[in-house]
């Protein structure tokens, strides 16, 4: 949904570790999974913000590593990787 629709009353999905739903009136994204299972192997990680900008969804279509441009993406971190392209909703993203 666009980020102009998004509130938190009826916009915020919940699910536990498991994929249950615990909160929300909506439905899951069909990329649930994905962030399940950077929760499930980055315990330290407290959000996942999904998004698609347009600069960076450009390089992403043209196969390039999207660039660096400020200091502190640079130090933290060092590169942003291309991932191969998968459906949305492939269950195995992450494995």
């Amino acid at each position: 949904m666009a980020f102009g629709t998004v509130d938190p009353e009826s916009s915020v999905v919940v699910l536990d570790l498991g994929g249950n739903q615990v909160d929300g009136v909506r439905k899951p994204s069909v990329e649930f999974r994905f962030h399940l299972g950077i929760y499930r192997v980055r315990p330290d990680v407290g959000a996942v913000l999904h998004a698609h900008p347009p600069h960076a969804t450009a390089y992403a279509v043209a196969n390039q590593e999207l660039p660096l441009v400020s200091g502190p993406g640079s130090l933290m971190l060092k590169k942003v990787p291309l991932l191969a392209f998968a459906a949305p909703g492939f269950k195995n993203l992450l494995t």
